[in-house]
């Protein structure tokens, strides 16, 4: 619905599809707050200079400004403006393909956190009423436009210049990369660029570490080429010297380097003993050499430790602060815990995977040699675990679970325009595969209107298992009908109606006031006031068209008609042209002109008073010739006339 404000406003939805919708210099405001207000496939919206398009807002949800140009290179570029709460505002955008310099917002004039400016196009963002802060995300093409990360903003105040926005973030990505600006308040100008900050490198502290590690140096920010005093070109090195290692980065162009010192310190040579072995019971006693000071992974912090248990026992031995470790596997004889894993259930004709765990080989009741196996048949699967030729059993049962019995529904048909509403049964949730036309894919009962035959497929749930089944919707074409153009006719005439239809089974008038038989194709009428009449026609499949036709009624007055059988048409300006007196009062009307060869002379529909006794240009003979005038809802005339010389 459009209603007229101070500017052109959409009170319902705009369904752009593939359009583009220029604005001009114009302003559209959307006055629906529903975040679909817009909808679209490929279309967009353009603008000139001054032209906009805002939107009412009143939830914390995003909202889409399609906008794009397609002057000079075409381009989609939309931006997306999230408030960050409920109460009512208005927000606006404008899109410009081109650089902003040629509106007079300079690209040179830049801040010193600034490298690079995007010269191709820039938006205009504003909020129009309102106080509440957003959140807007600005989309491009960083094939076509150049890598940005981020966006500069217009300073009206002098010194006028771009700088750069804070708390950003941006996202590389196909077909559209995007840069969000949050918390955005609206204190600057509306004007918004992409951009490049200046690379800001940062190695960090020095490092201090010890001989043998290996330090990972790290620039912290991604960005398109790296050189290191190494000559790696990442954007991180490991170093195992010490030394002073320097980076220039380069990004979209712009440059930076830093610096940071390795200091390396020898470590102590860590030694735990040889592997050794216990029975159960029984203790060992273990002894680590080569620091200064002992930390074992039981938490003993002497350089001996006594140990009943088996397994790896490992030791930290630090001097000079650096520290290196060994490890003594300690080995004793137990049986093997067989864990099968817990009963479970799985679908009819799926399979799930049973998984053992324990020891260190496996064999199931199944012949399978593995630790996990797949199953599709229900019953008790056994397990044995062997380790260290010790060996104990494990069982799980599996359960199969039967699909649910899901149905679409019977196949039906509905008339091209008309809804039916499907009915699923079988489970507790429903999801509809195909939406096209859909109300609401995730109940069991939606109502269908496609536009074409579709096969709806529907996945049902009962909580545990998914089956589908499918219904046929087949959409029947409408019956044609035309009812005629409008016509004038004679008052209490008879006039016949001749609809032009196509698969009809039955006709309806309606008003039936006048007509011969309302229930008939091409009934006759009589009436003395304009009526207006409607036929609806319904064909074999119940599915019905309508169409009108006005007739308009005047006074049956032949006296009216006064038609001359002379004229002379000389050239001496008196009786030039064959006049019919009264003619224009019945503009609907064609004349045909006959000689008495029964050759057309001169034929025209609607003549208003207009031969000049004239064949393609020449004169006729003098002759007498004949005429006929048909006066369409009046009456048919024939004669003849005489042209003189």
């Amino acid at each position: 619905m459009y209603v007229y404000t101070e500017y052109p406003c959409i009170l319902n939805i705009i369904a752009l599809n593939d359009r583009e919708l220029n604005l001009d210099n114009f302003t559209l405001f959307i006055e629906n707050s529903n975040i679909s207000a817009i909808t679209r496939t490929s279309g967009f919206i353009s603008n000139n200079l001054s032209g906009r398009l805002i939107r009412r807002t009143n939830t914390a949800s995003n909202y889409l400004f399609p906008m794009g140009s397609s002057i000079g290179i075409p381009r989609y570029r939309p931006v997306e403006i999230t408030p960050i709460s409920n109460n009512n505002n208005k927000y606006s955008t404008g899109f410009f393909n081109h650089s902003a310099s040629n509106d007079g917002y300079d690209l040179n004039l830049i801040d010193t956190n600034i490298c690079t400016l995007n010269n191709l196009f820039y938006h205009n963002i504003g909020r129009d009423s309102g106080s509440t802060n957003v959140q807007i995300k600005l989309f491009y093409d960083s094939l076509l436009d150049g890598q940005y990360t981020n966006v500069a903003n217009w300073q009206n105040n002098l010194p006028n210049l771009w700088t750069k926005t804070n708390n950003t973030s941006y996202i590389y990505s196909f077909p559209f990369s995007e840069i969000t600006i949050n918390q955005w308040n609206f204190n600057n100008s509306n004007l918004f660029v992409l951009a490049n900050p200046v690379n800001e490198v940062e190695l960090g502290n020095n490092v201090i570490s010890c001989f043998g590690d290996t330090v990972i140096l790290n620039t912290t920010n991604q960005y398109s080429s790296y050189l290191w005093s190494t000559g790696a070109s990442t954007p991180t090195i490991n170093v195992i010297q010490s030394g002073t290692y320097y980076v220039t980065v380069t990004s979209n162009n712009c440059t930076s380097t830093d610096s940071v010192n390795v200091i390396l310190n020898p470590l102590p040579i860590a030694n735990a003993g040889n592997d050794t072995s216990v029975c159960s019971g029984s203790s060992v006693q273990l002894n680590a050499t080569g620091g200064t000071t002992y930390l074992w992974s039981t938490g003993d912090s002497t350089s001996t430790i006594n140990v009943s248990n088996g397994g790896t026992y490992n030791v930290t031995v630090t001097q000079n602060n650096c520290s290196s470790t060994d490890s003594v596997n300690v080995i004793l004889n137990p049986f093997p815990i067989a864990n099968a894993g817990n009963d479970t259930s799985v679908c009819s004709g799926s399979s799930v995977q049973l998984n053992a765990t324990g020891g260190t080989t496996y064999l199931w009741s199944t012949g399978a040699g593995t630790s996990t196996i797949n199953v599709s048949n229900g019953g008790t699967y056994n397990v044995t675990v062997t380790q260290n030729n010790c060996s104990s059993i494990d069982s799980v049962n599996v359960s199969v679970t039967p699909l649910p019995p899901a149905n679409a529904g019977q196949n039906v048909s509905v008339c091209n325009g008309s809804s039916v509403q499907l009915n699923a049964s079988g489970g507790i949730s429903y999801n509809w595969l195909i939406t096209n036309g859909l109300d609401n894919p995730n109940i069991n009962n939606p109502t269908a209107n496609p536009a074409n035959t579709t096969l709806y497929i529907v996945e049902v749930s009962d909580g545990q298992c998914l089956n589908t089944d499918s219904v046929l919707v087949t959409v029947l074409s409408l019956p044609s009908v035309n009812a005629g153009n409008d016509t004038t006719i004679y008052e209490n005439t008879v006039f016949q109606l001749n609809p032009i239809v196509n698969n009809y089974n039955t006709a309806i008038w309606s008003p039936a006031t006048g007509l011969s038989n309302a229930n008939i194709l091409n009934p006759t009428v009589t009436i003395s006031n304009q009526t207006t009449y409607t036929i609806t026609i319904t064909d074999n499949n119940n599915c019905s068209n309508s169409d009108a036709i006005t007739l308009t009624t005047i006074s049956k007055s032949y006296s009216e008609i006064v038609i001359h059988n002379t004229f002379t048409p000389n050239g001496d300006g008196v009786n030039d042209i064959w006049f019919i007196e009264n003619l224009s009062q019945y503009p609907d009307n064609h004349l045909s002109i006959y000689n008495r060869n029964g050759h057309v002379v001169y034929e025209k529909q609607g003549y208003n008073n207009d031969w000049d006794g004239k064949y393609f240009g020449n004169n006729l003979p003098e002759a007498t010739y004949y005429y006929v005038l048909t006066i369409t809802g009046v009456d048919s005339f024939k004669g003849d006339v005489t042209i003189i010389r």
